[in-house]
């Protein structure tokens, strides 16, 4: 059985100062219907990367969930996942594991690889925050997505255009508005998207058959085919 670790994302309680990590339901239930193990990775663990290497993962997930990058007082953004994730970046890129990088883990790999992100994407914010809206799709990838407009579901403040990706990353899909929703390493095998797998869309299992070429071959293909 293959062994997928999810990141976790940072909440609080209600009332009272007690920092957790919690992962949502949809994505147990998304994985074990892959037929693998999910494995929620903490993010206060002493040594992030031996604690990634002891899990002996097939595939990192790098979930949803908190602000990428600080902009007030009132945002989600937490400092010690992000270090987290950084460490289990450092691991996967060493030992080419598999990465699957989901809204806001698009953003931490765009950033670990040294591109930007604009913390609060404004206005267009209406077009992106629980809704559905179509995202163009320029490079076939792995003969699965094509060429087309596709219909997603979006949940995100934060975002980046192309003059913000990371020099290593490819960019495979964009928002109408401009917004970089698909990004891909050209050597490793490394993959992030902007919208949700794990929540209902239309073309979620287009979702399914990439994720699932990516661990299964355990390698990566040219973004144009």
């Amino acid at each position: 059985m293959k062994r997928a670790g999810l990141t976790s994302r940072v909440v609080e309680a209600n009332g009272y100062y007690e920092p957790r990590d919690a992962l949502s339901h949809d994505w147990v239930v998304w994985t074990q219907a892959r037929n693998w193990m999910p494995l929620a990775l903490f993010n206060v663990a002493e040594n992030p990367a031996q604690y990634l290497r002891e899990n002996k993962l097939d595939v990192l997930i790098l979930t949803g969930g908190n602000d990428a990058v600080s902009h007030s007082s009132e945002d989600t953004f937490s400092e010690r996942r992000n270090c987290s994730e950084f460490a289990f970046l450092d691991v996967a890129v060493e030992e080419r594991i598999p990465v699957f990088a989901v809204c806001r883990g698009m953003h931490i790999l765009n950033l670990y690889f040294g591109g930007s992100v604009e913390a609060d994407i404004g206005a267009s914010k209406a077009q992106h925050i629980a809704t559905t809206h179509p995202v163009e799709i320029s490079n076939t990838v792995g003969g699965i997505y094509k060429r087309a407009l596709l219909e997603t579901n979006s949940f995100h403040g934060q975002g980046f255009h192309d003059d913000g990706l990371a020099p290593p990353l490819t960019a495979f899909a964009h928002s109408t508005d401009g917004f970089v929703e698909g990004v891909l390493h050209p050597v490793l095998p490394i993959v992030g998207i902007q919208w949700h797998p794990e929540r209902e869309h239309p073309n979620a299992h287009l979702d399914i058959a990439l994720i699932d070429r990516l661990v299964n071959e355990g390698k990566f293909w040219h973004a144009v085919e």
